[in-house]
């Protein structure tokens, strides 16, 4: 069993805080981050070690943090990105909703961060990311297959709908939509990650958790036996609910790698001591969406096809989130009158 560890972290652009609150770390009253900070310590990270890996997706943080960059940060980044060691994914300015934008706006947010990314990097992204949107629409998993990606990743499905595709193994299909109307072949593997977007139980390295993991058994604070009992535990029972044997497993969360040598030493650790001990199970390795999708599609599998929305989206029996289609009427008005202004203008 091949173990793909992903290490990821979730910037909205614009949450609680505005977006150079979120860049700078102001306002740590309201919440703890500072993404200049995490990008400065992921990329000098990966420097140091080249068998490290990271998923890089809100366009908007990156390109503020490059813009700050001098020539040699930027060459180096640019042989992180040829080496593979950084994937760009999604690359969108922003995470988009699918629910409330109109298309036209959709389009425009990929289009901004894409022509960025290809001027700077001469590459075009091939994995699209929308792990926190509530609720999935098949036009854009139409947009996502037209603008070439080879697979579809995220979290938040209907709590019913994902707790039997768990059980029939479903939890990764090829998506077709809009089949009837379109009159053409337009399809994308859709895949539904396992733990929401978060670190495994037990391995929240980032500095804003409490776990770790030593491996020296002369330190008083030596844990990595049970913490590799718990986690190839925790691989099997995920494996349990997947069609193959190659496991996706994301390691991060909102907001984190703001310290990423420690998280990566973690990391380090973690998969020397897993592949040292565990090797008659499982291959652990830092990996990117990119390198897994590659992996999978060469095992010819027969996957499972859907045809329809995401929605309704609800993430409890109590909690349906379909109030965000009629609410805050105002704020969705001033956007379109200014997406009006944007296309004429364009």
């Amino acid at each position: 069993m091949t173990v793909h560890i992903v290490p990821h972290s979730h910037d909205d652009v614009g949450w609680r805080k505005t977006v150079d609150q979120y860049f700078d770390g102001a306002r740590k009253d309201i919440q703890w981050t500072n993404v200049k900070v995490e990008l400065d310590t992921v990329m000098n990270a990966l420097l140091e070690n080249p068998a490290r890996k990271f998923s890089e997706v809100e366009m908007k943080f990156f390109k503020m943090w490059w813009d700050k960059q001098n020539d040699t940060m930027k060459d180096n980044v640019r042989k992180l990105v040829k080496n593979g060691q950084l994937e760009l994914i999604n690359a969108g300015w922003s995470m988009h909703d699918e629910a409330c934008p109109i298309y036209e706006d959709m389009i425009d947010n990929m289009q901004i961060g894409h022509d960025f990314i290809m001027k700077e990097f001469g590459v075009r992204p091939r994995i699209g990311w929308q792990i926190d949107p509530f609720g999935h629409s098949n036009t854009n998993a139409r947009f996502f297959s037209e603008m070439g990606f080879d697979a579809f990743f995220f979290a938040r499905i209907d709590f019913g709908d994902k707790a039997k595709r768990m059980d029939n193994k479903e939890l990764e299909w090829v998506w077709i939509p809009n089949k009837d109307s379109l009159g053409k072949d337009v399809s994308i593997l859709a895949h539904t990650l396992y733990n929401h977007y978060s670190s495994p139980p037990g391995l929240n390295f980032d500095i804003l958790d409490q776990d770790t993991w030593f491996n020296d058994a002369n330190s008083q604070v030596f844990n990595a036996p049970q913490k590799a009992k718990d986690f190839a535990a925790h691989l099997e029972e995920r494996a349990a609910h997947y069609l193959t044997d190659h496991i996706f497993v994301l390691f991060g969360d909102d907001f984190r790698y703001m310290n990423a040598f420690q998280n990566y030493r973690y990391m380090d650790n973690m998969i020397e001591y897993m592949n040292q001990h565990y090797s008659d199970r499982f291959i652990i390795k830092y990996s990117t969406p990119s390198e897994y999708v590659d992996a999978i599609s060469k095992l010819k599998v027969p996957w499972p096809t859907r045809y329809d929305d995401g929605f309704p989206y609800a993430d409890s029996p109590q909690n349906y989130w379909t109030g965000y289609f009629t609410s805050r009427a105002n704020n969705k008005a001033y956007i379109r009158h200014g997406s009006r202004i944007l296309h004429a203008s364009g």
